[in-house]
Order: structure tokens, then sequence, then C-alpha cells
């Protein structure tokens, strides 16, 4: 039963004498039995049964009252009344006995008083009520008494309970009455009144023309006056609905791939899978070449449309496609089922005129295919699945970088060299400088750590810190710095912190002068690397580490083979960093083992070998968690709640991981707050998309947001790069394309090949076009080995449209990104040395690249070699899957609510998206359309 019921009779030529009979009746008849009264809940009298039938006999769609629709589910003496009183009140030119309807519709029992009557108009004004009726009765042309009516649960909680309502809807609505009823707005003359009746509040509408001449309403005027007021009355219903279908277009978008696989597997079953598709299209490619002006369905003949029109219904056929026309059928029915109970016709697609633009997609394709064009998008499928793992992967492996050692203890040997060097007079007292890990500084780092059995005492390990370091130790004077520059224990202090690194470096190399030794040479090295109590100097760094690696101290050996690694002070040599590494690990360092994992997973200065690095990566973790054991350390924490996080070295733990980064984020670590928001975003990311069954926790996303801004704000690109992507999806927080863009410039600035990548997507969309920049991002990016960059550029080259082609540039990016292993940039090479189009034909290549793309799970390049002997244009074979996709593309958005080519009904759904990631952002639900607005 529609929520909406629009009833349009109308009045013409009739007598004065007949009019102002009918008239009368509307004003004396009686009113509806009363809810409450004694008889109300009694079963119909006869009377009333036979009254009901006659109405049903002679007033056409009485049936489809929403008053006929209760009596049916509940046949008593009230529903009864109220069916009669109405039905014979929406009809009232079948009574000729009583007379003054104007008067009727403005005083009768239930209307809602406006002055001194109910009735009301376009202007707003009071309005002479009996000046009106005279009007009315003597009018000589048509006059429309309409009624629309609602149920009292939609009315009420709809606001369309009040006169008010119902005016400023009418007033809204003028335009639509002069088109409908085809009467020139300068004429229109409407007069309205509301009845708030107890089961279904309705308003009564009497339209009519000056001029007597002209007005003329249809059956699709009224169907179009019935979508009109139960698009503005039921607005926020038809949101959800539009928001569902939006959900329903995702879905599609899913079933979009396993469409293609399943197409495939028909296709390889022979040439090719739908045979009559392949020859229709041949024959439309050969009628156009020969068709002047626009290619456009309007503009071509007869046996040309038709030919078109059999493509479109033969692609209708298929399981997909069909689906999805149906789920298009279905939204609209539900939005049409509010004004109407007819089911729409099922026509075929080559029919339906709101999906016309399929036509137009079909013929634009026979157009290309004519002219040689390269199909290259068929093999994308799972691109950007593959590229968020190569990101996850990229980051699992930089996860750690930017995390030096803490201070670890050196050898006994060492230790026992370390003896007092120098003696000096320090605020009038004696100094005697000297650097040694005694029992009072091991105590101080214990209070400064705390141990299994105790929790850190910021206070007691500043106080002993600072005895020890008074009396001259160089080892605590460097822990002075630390606290003051962290604030542990005390404010942080960035010039105290300063006094003591300085007085640290001091000490240390004084000592180190008088007797060398290698540990203070490995911890003076540490602070002009990080410039500690000096300027930054990498240089004098790897002089001072070189000393200390010479006598084979492992962790010296471990910072200047990172040194050479990332050529930072030395110039970059990837073997004399797996060599130095190699070393280090040898003599036990679970840091060097972790990183000599890494070159052996990538190849970088040796083999790769994966074997190898599992067994590095192994040993790393099991050394991380000993020396964890024995000194508490947020940085051990972090590299062992990273490896937990991305299951390296062992299985991957979530809860293991957050439970370190935690302990670790507590402590000030930056990059450990950076792997947890990474983490926590990846988690409520999952509820959000209905994967884990519970709702996002919005105050872990904002700690996360916030984690994230503070690790940018100190430069790291990870980090920009994460916000970037965060504020371009919009999921979790209100998409912001300014921030996104922002975010993702700091960390392409900073050579995140993924982020440089990112933003050439972007400029290469419509709503943010600019091919230059587009090109210098993703020519960045491609510099940097990123794969996918030098994939798209490539393509871009390749197909010239975004900028001049050039298939020499095109063809050294696709080898580029193939010599990677991307089966992407593999597929098409093998097509573009198939065709022979832009190069020379080569089948040998051709039929190598295509074994390389399929090795790696490439569907089509399997498909191809399936075919290999048997296709007679490898285009064609592939046309009909071509076609799907477009037609599956265009269906959703109209599942969504876009009609192609025309004025769009229903809801803004780019304002809808924001305001619905606004509200996420502000912790509402997801399902939470409440106070959504429509626009038209």
């Amino acid at each position: 039963m529609p929520k909406l019921i629009l009833r349009c009779n109308y009045l013409k030529n009739s007598p004065p004498a007949h009019l102002a009979n009918y008239i009368n009746y509307i004003g004396t008849r009686e009113g509806v039995e009363k809810v409450g009264s004694t008889t109300s809940s009694l079963p119909a009298t006869d009377r009333q049964k036979s009254l009901i039938e006659d109405i049903l006999a002679k007033i056409p769609d009485a049936n489809r009252m929403h008053e006929y629709h209760d009596y049916i589910q509940r046949p008593t003496r009230e529903n009864a009344s109220e069916f009669i009183t109405q039905a014979l009140e929406n009809n009232l030119d079948i009574i000729a006995k009583k007379k003054n309807y104007m008067d009727y519709l403005a005083n009768r029992p239930g209307v809602e008083i406006i002055g001194t009557h109910g009735l009301f108009s376009n202007e707003g004004e009071p309005v002479v009520l009996s000046r009106v009726a005279e009007e009315v009765a003597n009018h000589p042309g048509v006059i429309w008494t309409n009624v629309i009516s609602l149920r009292r649960e939609d009315a009420e909680r709809l606001g369309y309970d009040s006169a008010a309502q119902w005016q400023a809807l009418l007033r809204s609505r003028v335009q639509l009455l002069c088109e409908n009823c085809k009467i020139d707005s300068r004429n229109l003359k409407w007069y309205a009144a509301f009845h708030n009746e107890s089961h279904h509040p309705h308003v009564h509408l009497v339209v009519y023309s000056s001029d007597p001449s002209e007005g003329y309403l249809t059956a699709k005027g009224i169907d179009a006056m019935r979508s009109a007021y139960a698009h503005d009355i039921f607005r926020q219903e038809f949101l959800s609905i539009y928001e569902k279908a939006t959900e329903q277009r995702n879905q599609l978008k899913e079933q979009a791939e396993k469409s293609l696989l399943f197409l495939l597997q028909q296709m390889q079953e022979g040439v090719c899978h739908n045979l009559k598709i392949a020859e229709q299209m041949q024959l439309l490619s050969r009628r156009l070449k020969n068709t002047g002006g626009k290619k456009v369905y309007g503009y071509l003949k007869a046996d040309v449309k038709a030919i078109v029109n059999d493509i479109v219904d033969e692609l209708a056929k298929e399981e997909r496609v069909a689906e999805c026309y149906q789920a298009w059928l279905k939204s609209r029915e539900e939005i049409q089922h509010y004004y109407k109970d007819s089911e729409i016709e099922r026509i075929p697609l080559s029919q339906q005129k709101e999906l016309k633009s399929i036509k137009n997609m079909v013929i634009r394709e026979a157009v290309r295919f004519g002219e040689g064009y390269l199909y290259l998008e068929e093999a994308e499928t799972g691109m950007e699945r593959l590229e968020e793992i190569s990101e996850q992967q990229t980051e699992s492996l930089a996860a750690l970088q930017g995390e030096d050692m803490p201070d670890i203890m050196p050898g006994q040997t060492e230790m026992e060299e370390q003896e007092p060097d120098r003696q000096e007079e320090e605020h009038g007292e004696s100094v005697s400088y000297f650097a040694r890990w005694t029992d009072r500084y091991k105590e101080a780092r214990e209070y400064l750590y705390g141990t299994m059995e105790a929790e850190p005492d910021e206070e007691a390990a500043h106080e002993i810190m600072l005895e020890e370091a008074e009396q001259g130790n160089a080892y605590a004077m460097h822990d002075m710095g630390k606290i003051y520059a962290q604030g542990i224990g005390c404010e942080a202090d960035k010039e105290m912190a300063d006094v003591w690194y300085k007085k640290a470096l001091a000490a240390m190399q004084y000592v180190e002068q008088k007797k060398k030794n290698t540990y203070l040479e490995y911890r003076i090295g540490k602070m002009y690397q990080y410039g500690l109590g000096t300027e930054e100097n990498l240089e004098q760094a790897g002089e001072w580490f070189f000393k200390a690696a010479v006598k084979e101290h492992k962790y010296a050996l471990y910072s200047l083979g990172m040194l050479y690694l990332q050529g930072k002070g030395v110039e970059q040599n990837e073997e004399t960093a797996y060599s130095l590494l190699f070393r280090s690990y040898s003599k036990g360092n679970p840091y060097a083992a972790y990183e000599l994992g890494k070159l052996y997973e990538t190849g970088c200065g040796t083999e790769k070998n994966q074997e190898k690095s599992e067994n590095c990566y192994r040993a790393a973790f099991l050394g991380f968690l000993n020396l964890e054991k024995k000194s508490k350390d947020d940085t051990l924490w972090y590299r062992i709640g990273c490896m937990y996080l991305h299951g390296i070295g062992t299985e991957a733990d979530e809860t293991k991981a957050e439970h370190y980064l935690t302990k670790a984020s507590d402590y000030g670590n930056t990059h450990a707050s950076y792997q947890l928001a990474r983490l926590y975003i990846r988690q409520e990311s999952q509820k959000l998309s209905g994967e884990s069954g519970t709702a996002p926790d919005y105050a872990k996303i904002a700690k996360a947001v916030k984690w994230l801004e503070e690790s940018a704000a100190q430069e790291n690109p990870f980090a920009d790069y994460a916000l970037g992507r965060l504020y371009r999806e919009g999921t979790l927080v209100a998409a912001d394309m300014e921030k996104a863009v922002f975010h993702l410039k700091r960390a392409a600035d900073a050579g995140n090949s993924y982020a440089q990548y990112q933003l050439g997507k972007i400029y290469l969309e419509e709503d943010n076009k600019n091919i230059p920049a587009a090109i210098q991002y993703l020519t960045l990016a491609a510099k940097q080995k990123n794969e996918f960059a030098a994939y798209r550029l490539g393509k871009l080259y390749l197909a010239g449209e975004e900028l001049p082609k050039n298939t020499e540039l095109a063809l050294h990016y696709l080898k580029m990104a193939a010599d990677t292993g991307n089966q992407y940039a593999q597929y098409t090479l093998g097509k573009v040395y198939l065709i022979g189009k832009d190069v020379q034909q080569d089948k040998e290549l051709a039929y190598d690249y295509f074994l390389k793309s399929a090795e790696q799970g490439n569907i089509y390049a399997a498909y191809f070699l399936e075919h290999w002997n048997d296709m007679p244009h490898p285009d064609l074979l592939l046309m009909a899957t071509r076609l799907m996709r477009h037609l599956e593309h265009i269906i959703e958005e109209n599942v969504a609510g876009r009609k192609s080519g025309g004025h769009r009904q229903g809801i803004d759904r780019k304002l809808a998206r924001k305001i619905r990631q606004k509200k996420i952002a502000q912790g509402h639900a997801v399902d939470d359309h409440e106070d959504m607005v429509q626009t038209q």
C-alpha cells in the first residue's frame, strides 16, 4: 500500500445547481464516528457493508485508499464509517443533492482553522470564503479537486500534521501544478484546507485557471505530481534508500571482478564465450566507419540502431548484468511504492530510457575498436589490492628506521680499563672525569627504566643520576642530557639538556685521549651521529665508528654499516654495508641480524635469500627479547612490538604488538606511537567494514590521528603519508582533499615513493585534474623503482590521451615496471608486441611477457596463452568482457540515484557522503541517517 495517496478528480460544464448541490453536501455531511466511542470497535453494520459495496462499484480506485486498507485489515464500524465518509468526500462530483463545497472544505469537522476558517491559498493572505465559493460555483472551466492523504503515523513523524507545513509544501510546488495541469502561472488559482483526521490526515487542493479555455491533466502528470510530493514529504526515507542503494552499488563493484572471472571461464571453453556479441561488434564497427556525422545513438540510421539494440539486449542476458539490472529495477520500485502500488514495467534493457547511455557506450567501444585502440583496462583486476600489499611490505621493512640501539653496557674487559683520567676544578671543587658503569650508575638506570620487579621511579633516577654525573661519570652526564631532553622527573629543558650533553662529550673525548677505549669510541660516534653536545656531523661519526669497528666492536660495526647502507657521512656502498652488518651479526648483535634480514629479503648488497632472511629475523627477535629481560628500554619495546605487529621473526600477534608499542609510546617513543596509530586505524577500519561485527571506537581513532600528527610534525614521512591517505579516503575521518594533498606532498618531498604515486593518481582524477603535476609525481616515484608509478606512466604515454603519445617513453616505463615483476606491465607489453600497432610485431617476445604475467596469476595473460593459436583478433575476443564492465558501472550509478543525461532527482551524493563522514567523525553510528537533508 503506498504511503501517499493523491486523488485527482475534476468538474467541468456542470450546471450551477449541480455544483451548488455538490458543495452543499460537503458542508452538511455527517462526521466520522469518533475513536473511543462505545461502538467504535463493533463490527461494521449491514447497511455500512452494503454502502461500501456500492462505493467500490461506482467509484474508481476506491479500493486503493488508506481507509479501505484499514477497513479490510479491521472491519469495524469506525473504520467502515471513515472509509465511506472519505470515499464520498474524495468523489463529490457524483453527489448532486448538496451544496456549498468550498464552505465545507473550510469549515468541516477536523479542519485546522486559519483565521475564521481553514481555507488557504498561494498568497498567504486571508481568504474571503464567500467570494471563493461563488467563483468556484460559477466557474465554466475545469476544476480539479485533489486530495493528498497520509497515514497518521507518517504525518506526525514527518511534521505533516499541521496546515502550516502543508501550506509551505504547496506554495513551494506551484510550478509543479502549472506544468502538469497545463496552466499559465499568471492564471493559476488554487485553494486548500487541511483536515486533521484521526487516522489519515489529508489536504484538499482545489486547482483551476482564471482562463476557462486552459487546463489539462494527464495520467503522466498525475504520476509526476505524486512523485514530487512523495520526494518532498519522505525525503529522509528516500535518503536512507539512496544510501542503501549506494551500499548496494559498492557490493556490485565487488561482484564486477567475479563477473569477469565467470566470463573468462566460459571464454576458455572456446574462442569467445559469446560469439554473437563478437560478430555484432565487428558488424557495428564496420557500419560506423561508413557513417558520417555524430556517432551517437540518436543520430544513427534505424538499421544501425537495431544492431546496437541487439548488442545491449544480448549483454542483458549475461548473469551478472541481469542481476545488476534487477537490482536497479528494485531500487526504483522501492521509491515508487511510496506513492504507487503498481510494479515497474519489465521492458528490454535496450528500451529503458533512463539507461540510454548504455547504447552510446556500446557505440563508443565499437568506434574505438575500429580505430585499433589498444585495450588494457581489463587487466587491472585486483591492482589496488596489490598496491596496498606492496605499501604494507614497504612500511614493515621501514618500520624500525630512525630507531637506534639503546645504550648497552660494555663488555667486562672494557669496563676494567675505564679508570678516572682527569681532575678539574668545577664550582671550586675538584671533579674526577671518568667513564664507567659503576654500581651507582647502574642503580640510577634501573630507576630510570624500571626492572622486572619494579616500575620506573623518575624522581629517584633523577636524584641518583645527578649525583653520579656531578662525581664526573661521563655516562651519567649523557643520561642527564636525556632526562632533561625528555622531561623525566623534571620539566623538559632543552638548554640544560645541551649543557649536560656537552659535558658528556667533553668528558668522553678526554678519557678516550688518555687511554684508548673501543666502547668510548663507539659512544662518541653516536653523539656526533645525533648531534648531542655538538652539531650533527655524520662524517666524524663515521670516523669514530671506524676506529671501534677495526677492533671488531659489534655495535660500531653495526652503526658504520648503517651509514654505508644509507650513504650518510660516507659514500653509499651496499656491499660494504652488508659486510659490516654480517660481521656484527656474527658477534651476536640482534640489531645487525634484523638489518641483515632486510638485505637478504630485498637482495640489497647480496643475493636474495628468503631462508637466510627468515633466520636472521628470528635471531633478531629472540635477541631483542633477551635484551629486554636484562634492561627495560623503549627502543627495545618498540622493536619487539613492530616485529609482533608485522610478523617478522615470529608469528604476527596484534595483542602482543599493542602491549609492547603502548609501553614504548607511554615512555615518549614517537615511532611507537606512529605504529600504534596505524594499528588502531586498521582495527577500526575493519570494524567500519563490518568484518568484526562491532562498532568503531572513535576515541581510538582520535588518538591515532593525534599520534600521526605528532609524528608528522617530527618529519616522519610515513606518518604524513598515513594522514594523507586517511583524509583522502574519508572513512574514519571526514574527507578533506586539501589536508590529504598537504600531508602527501610533505611525505613526497621527503622521498616517500608511495606518497608521490598517490599524488600522481589524485592529479589524474577529473575533480583534481593536473596532468603536469601528475607526471611530475609519478616520475619521481618511478625513479625510486615504484612499479605501479612506472606502469601508469607507461600507460599514459602509450594511450596518448592525457598527454602527447610517446611510444619510446611508454616502453621505457613499462619495461621498468615489468623488470620489477609488475604483472600488469608484463601483460601490457605482451599485448603491445602481439598487436604490433605502435612497435614492430614480435610474437615471441609477446609470448614471453604473457608467460611472466600469467605465472603471477594474471588471468588475462593466461587466457592469451591458452588461445594462442586460435584467435582471429585479440581485442575482439575481450570486447564482450569490456562491455560487460562498462555496463555494470552505468547500472551501478543509476542504482545509486543518478540518471544519465538528465536532471537527477533525489539526494546530492557528494553532499550526503560529506555529511555522513562528518557525523561519523563526531561519533555517530555508521547507519545514523538522522537530520540528513535532501537537495533538489
